[in-house]
C-alpha cells in the first residue's frame, strides 16, 4: 500500500462558513435646476440662488448641468457594470449560503442542489467548490466531489478548509481506487484522473494533485508527499 511522508489529518473537518452578502448602494446628489429625477432614483435638492440676475442664473444653470453631466456619465457606466456582473455572483452567494445550511442541517441532497447552482453560477470561488466537495463525500459519491476539491484548493491554496477537505479526499481515494506503488502513469491517471502539474527532476517525475505529489521512477509510482514537506 503506498505511504504517504505526511500525517493524515484526522482532525474534524470544518466547513467554509456562509458569508454574508452585503450590498452596496450607489447615491449621489446632484444640482441641477428642472423637476424630477435627473438620474437613476436621484431628485434635485439644491435650489436656485435667487439673488442673481437673469444672466448669471443662466451662467450657473449650465455650469451646474455640465457638472451634473459630467457626474452621470460615470456613474450610469459603473451601475451598468454593476449589473452585468451582480446577477450571477449574488445568486451563486445565496445558492452557498442555503447549500451550506443544507449541509449542517443534514440535508444533503438538498445542499448538492444548492452547492450544484452555486459552483454553476460562480465557478472561480474556492468555497463553492470546497463546499460542493464536502456535500459528495457525506453522500459517499467520492467520485464526483474529487474533481471540485481539487479545484478548490488549486483556485486557493491558501483555504484551510480546503486543504483538511482535501486530504480526506485524497486518503479516501487513494484507498477506493487501491493506489500503490509500482503502479504506472496510465494506472494512476485511470485512478486519479490528470494530474494538476507535472515536473522533472532528474530521474524522478512528479505530479502533483492538489497539496499531494507522487513521485515515479522507470515510469512506475515510487511515493507521494506532502507539498508542504517537500
Amino acid at each position: 500500500m503506498l505511504k504517504l511522508r505526511h500525517t493524515p489529518l484526522n482532525e474534524a473537518f470544518r466547513r467554509t462558513p456562509p458569508q454574508q452578502l452585503g450590498s452596496i448602494g450607489l447615491g449621489c446628489r446632484l444640482a441641477a435646476y428642472f423637476p424630477g429625477r435627473i438620474g437613476r432614483g436621484q431628485h434635485c435638492r439644491c435650489p436656485l440662488n435667487a439673488d442673481l440676475s437673469g444672466g448669471e442664473m443662466r451662467s450657473e444653470l449650465i455650469l451646474r448641468l455640465g457638472c451634473s453631466l459630467f457626474l452621470l456619465a460615470p456613474l450610469a457606466s459603473a451601475e451598468d457594470a454593476g449589473e452585468q456582473r451582480r446577477p450571477d455572483s449574488v445568486q451563486s452567494s445565496l445558492h452557498f449560503t442555503r447549500g451550506t445550511e443544507a449541509l449542517d442541517s443534514g440535508d444533503i441532497d438538498l445542499a448538492i442542489k444548492h452547492l450544484r447552482s452555486a459552483v454553476n453560477l460562480d465557478p472561480s470561488l474556492s468555497r463553492n467548490h470546497n463546499n460542493l466537495a464536502h456535500a459528495y463525500f457525506e453522500a459517499s459519491r467520492f467520485e464526483d466531489g474529487w474533481p471540485h476539491v481539487l479545484i478548490a484548493v488549486n483556485l486557493d491554496p491558501g483555504n484551510e478548509y480546503a486543504k483538511k477537505n482535501f486530504f480526506r479526499y485524497f486518503n479516501t481515494m487513494k484507498e477506493l481506487t487501491d493506489l500503490e506503488a509500482g503502479d504506472t502513469f496510465d494506472q494512476v491517471r485511470a485512478k486519479l484522473g490528470d494530474p494538476n502539474g507535472e515536473k522533472l527532476d532528474g530521474e524522478i517525475v512528479w505530479w502533483r494533485y492538489g497539496h499531494t505529489a507522487l513521485s515515479f521512477e522507470n515510469g512506475r509510482l515510487k511515493g507521494a508527499a506532502s507539498m508542504g514537506s517537500r
